[in-house]
């Protein structure tokens, strides 16, 4: 009887007329993002030492709209050389986005994630030791997704580490 009640809970948790009332407009505003994008990409690798992939970027609401799953693979000459997904949600009570991110290697990280403007965002994280990284995503004139990353050593002197500029093709 008891599971009985608790299945009975759960179901009526998840009917279609709570669905539509659990969709996040926080997330929805990131819809812009939504879709197969695909263009080369520049990284350093360190002094003197850099790569030009073809970046692919896989993102789609889900959830209801409540989160923003991003997949990331940058390859060079069919080798994949990078691969990372991000999974991006808005936590109503703090008035804040959560971004965990995660790389092939096992590693992940939370990041802040701030939309600046109308399909504008910055994200980014500390590495330790006053070190950081953060990321500016655009859609410019073109409808591209342009990104530029940059790492600073201090927090306060920045030097570019990665760009890319990426064709919406779904």
């Amino acid at each position: 009887m008891k599971n009985l009640l608790l299945i009975c809970i759960l179901l009526g948790s998840v009917s279609p007329a709570n669905a539509q009332e659990t969709s996040n407009p926080a997330i929805e505003k990131l819809a812009f993002l939504e879709g197969k994008w695909t263009g080369p990409a520049w990284i350093s690798l360190g002094p003197n030492n850099s790569k030009t992939l073809t970046q692919k970027e896989d993102v789609q609401l889900m959830l209801n709209k409540n989160v923003l799953h991003v997949e990331g693979i940058g390859s060079e000459n069919g080798k994949v050389l990078f691969h990372a997904l991000g999974i991006i949600s808005y936590n109503k009570q703090t008035e804040k986005y959560n971004f965990r991110a995660y790389r092939e290697t096992g590693l992940s990280v939370d990041a802040y994630f701030i939309p600046k403007g109308e399909k504008w965002i910055e994200w980014g994280f500390d590495i330790g030791n006053g070190a950081k990284v953060k990321y500016n995503i655009r859609i410019n004139e073109k409808g591209q997704w342009h990104e530029v990353g940059e790492f600073s050593p201090d927090g306060n002197k920045w030097y570019k580490n990665f760009e890319m500029t990426l064709d919406k093709t779904i």
